[in-house]
């Protein structure tokens, strides 16, 4: 053995000197001698794959920095504004019909000559005159450019939003991914034979584009949703927490509706693609040894198998667009019943209260409230990506942090000795497989 070589195995064998469970005789021919330490292989099995604690939400984000950090107050901030755009959206839509309401009063009033018309009370069916100190033409176009000014912010605030996250994302990925990395390499090679390539392989891959989703751009749309959702409740209930209580209480059937729609869409897509992918792997498999196939003359055998490999898909195909077909009709069932109730309990409202309800307010407490239902609706999906990403970056945390039991980048730890010359003998080392103990 060179001279380079002992050495080396020597610092390796040195570092291992500290430690007194099982002992190595190391002799030489100058009587350099010392006790090391041999693993016990079979703890590899159960210390190798301990249970992975599901982290937190927050725990997530353990590899931003200051710079990440203000970067996703940013985003936040960002995010929560755009969501808060669309109930002022409502505000001046609410103007936009009160004037156009008010312009048809006017209208009505001038061709049947009622300009000596007096208010009537709420209580026996009347209504409220018309506002005749501004032109319904004026109050429109003193509102409508609001219009503009809120979409511009609304557009500009997510997409402020949007980009904080994934660029604070990206950075926290590649930190990650290169720590991950690095780690990987300087594990024991016991780790390695419980671990498994693929497993590794995938959380380079799959793992980390999962975390990625969790803690990008998906971060965006919920705090948008959030505040869109709550923006919205506040408004309705503001304007007219009579009509919105009873929107509120028949809009869990839209929300069902929409879930329900969503979970069997992904459900039967999953299906489908299941289907084909086992089509296109008898077509792969044929493609790769074709020369075989043609040799035997398999070509109609092949047909067979390929062509009844693809007999589930049409059935698939169907039962997907019969069960979509009526989860769209429960949905617009639903949204029906909401327009219903509104509408219903709507104008009693106007009648009855018109002093505190208009066409306008009824309009945009249903927008409003339909839009509450829908910002929830959509935030289920946004959590279990959360969900994934924290599932995913558990086991990637865990093997970033875990301490290799040999570790070679520490090549100045434990005792080394200054010279070795001659042979090395090992005595009562015993060496199983981690994964295998039967073997030896």
């Amino acid at each position: 053995m060179q001279p380079n070589k002992i050495q080396k195995l020597a610092k390796v064998l040195g570092r291992q000197m500290r430690k007194k469970n099982k002992s190595v005789k190391i002799t030489e021919s100058n009587g350099v001698s010392g006790n090391g330490h041999v693993h016990d292989q079979k703890s590899y099995v159960s210390n190798s794959n301990p249970v992975v604690r599901q982290l937190r939400m927050l725990e997530i984000y353990k590899f931003a920095d200051s710079i990440d950090v203000l970067i996703m107050t940013l985003g936040t901030a960002a995010a929560l504004a755009s969501g808060a755009c669309f109930p002022l959206l409502l505000l001046v839509y609410q103007n936009v019909t009160d004037a156009l309401v008010n312009y048809g009063k006017l209208q009505q009033i001038a061709d049947y000559g009622l300009q000596n018309l007096t208010n009537v009370s709420c209580e026996n069916g009347g209504f409220a005159l018309p506002d005749t100190t501004t032109s319904p033409i004026d109050a429109i176009q003193n509102v409508v450019k609001w219009y503009i000014v809120l979409g511009f912010l609304s557009i500009l605030f997510y997409t402020i939003a949007f980009s904080c996250y994934m660029v604070s994302a990206e950075r926290q990925i590649r930190r990650i991914r290169f720590l991950l990395f690095r780690n990987i390499l300087h594990q024991e090679m016991a780790w390695f034979d419980v671990c498994g390539k693929g497993k590794l392989g995938n959380m380079l891959t799959d793992d980390l584009v999962k975390v990625n989703e969790g803690i990008g751009d998906k971060v965006a749309d919920f705090l948008s949703l959030i505040a869109r959702m709550v923006g919205c409740l506040i408004f309705a209930l503001i304007k007219g927490w009579k009509l919105t209580l009873v929107i509120l209480a028949v809009a869990p059937l839209v929300i069902v509706a929409f879930n329900l729609t969503i979970q069997l869409t992904i459900k039967y897509n999953i299906k489908q693609i299941e289907a084909y992918s086992t089509a296109n792997g008898i077509a792969q498999e044929v493609f790769t040894a074709i020369r075989t196939v043609t040799a035997f003359n398999g070509q109609k055998k092949e047909q067979t198998r390929y062509a009844e490999s693809l007999q589930k898909v049409p059935l698939i195909g169907i039962r997907k667009g019969v069960i979509i077909g009526f989860c769209q009709v429960f949905s617009n069932l639903a949204i029906g019943i909401v327009f219903t109730a509104a509408l219903w309990y709507g104008q009693y409202l106007i009648k009855t209260e018109c002093r505190a309800y208009s066409a306008g307010i009824l309009v945009v407490i249903f927008i409003a409230c339909l839009n509450t239902t829908w910002c929830l609706s959509q935030i289920v999906p946004s959590l279990e990506k959360f969900a994934e990403a924290t599932a995913s970056g558990s086991f990637i945390f865990e093997i970033v942090a875990r301490k290799s039991k040999i570790d070679s980048s520490k090549e100045k730890e434990g005792e080394i000795p200054s010279t070795l010359i001659g042979d090395i003998e090992f005595r009562n080392v015993y060496f199983t497989y981690p994964a295998r103990e039967d073997q030896t």
